[in-house]
């Protein structure tokens, strides 16, 4: 029903509404004059029925009466609950109405809405499709990027290594064309408070290991130590030319790097001493040195001297 056919209802109502108070004021105005009417009219009637009709005349009134009152206010609350209605129907197109407008922002209709939703719905499955494959590739591009990684790892390690033995190689190189040296006041000043340790060399006859010994011996007689001929050997160290004035040496063509060795029988004397030139000579930077003990077997084995440290200078 429209706006013009729910007025044209109001409007009869309120006319009934009316004119029914109206028909109520009129018949309780009416009981009133006939009841008049009896009492001036009628004197046949006796006291007990002129009572009985005014009592049902006075009952009539009331009930008139209270219809009317009681009638005039559920029409008036039948017009306060119409009332509310109206506004809440109003409200309601109002909403309705904000809702047509926002959807037809949209280019939304009540009649295109279904394929609306079809259409936006469809989108969104692809925005997520679209998504996925996204996610996938950056899942692959970080795999990817993984293996990479693992790969240039491989590749540094490998280089790292290959580095580390070309620095080897040149440290050889240097240790084999470089003569090794010591700095000879530095060497007598670590071992010089021992005082007069025999001692011999065992040497390479090789010129490189000749000038070694040579600066070694003069540390430790600068030192004070008392350097022994090798008794056993019957010939001087040979390198071009004699080391003139010196003790006698021992040559052994297949000695290596640098060893102190004492007899375990003179350990209780020279153990200290060799070991604190051992410490001056790696102090010095000398590679492939160290220092033991020779036992009774080795001794006798080898025609080894006793009472002495041997000291055994080889090639680098």
């Amino acid at each position: 029903m429209d706006d013009t056919g729910l007025a044209a209802l109001k409007a009869a109502f309120a006319v009934a509404t009316s004119r029914s108070e109206l028909s109520t004021v009129i018949v309780a105005f009416g009981v009133f004059i006939e009841l008049v009417a009896l009492f001036v009219f009628s004197k046949e009637m006796s006291r007990s029925e002129k009572f009985v009709m005014v009592v049902a005349t006075v009952l009539i009134t009331l009930g008139c009466v209270g219809e009317y009152i009681y009638g005039s206010r559920a029409a008036y609350t039948a017009q306060q609950l119409q009332n509310a209605s109206d506004a809440q129907l109003a409200d309601t197109k109002l909403k309705a109405q904000s809702a047509v407008a926002a959807a037809a922002k949209l280019g939304v209709s009540f009649g295109n809405l279904d394929q609306f939703v079809k259409d936006k719905t469809k989108k969104i499955d692809a925005a997520t499709d679209e998504l996925k494959r996204e996610t996938k590739n950056l899942s692959n591009a970080h795999d990817e990027a993984l293996k990479a990684a693992q790969e240039a790892k491989k590749v540094l390690t490998k280089m790292e290594t290959n580095l580390k033995a070309l620095q080897d190689m040149q440290q050889q190189v240097n240790d084999l064309t470089i003569d090794r040296t010591i700095c000879v006041p530095c060497v007598t000043e670590k071992i010089k408070s021992f005082g007069k340790i025999p001692f011999i060399f065992i040497v390479a006859e090789d010129h490189e290991s000749g000038g070694l010994v040579f600066q070694i011996a003069t540390a430790l007689e600068n030192a004070g130590w008392d350097w022994k001929p090798w008794d056993s050997s019957d010939h001087a160290l040979h390198i071009g030319e004699n080391i003139t004035g010196k003790p006698f040496m021992l040559t052994q063509n297949s000695l290596r790097g640098i060893s102190i060795q004492v007899a375990s029988a003179d350990l209780k004397i020279l153990k200290k001493p060799a070991e604190s030139l051992f410490s001056a000579l790696k102090s010095e930077g000398l590679k492939n040195a160290s220092w033991c003990e020779i036992n009774d077997a080795d001794m006798k084995s080898e025609t080894k001297i006793y009472g002495v440290i041997h000291i055994f200078i080889g090639t680098k």
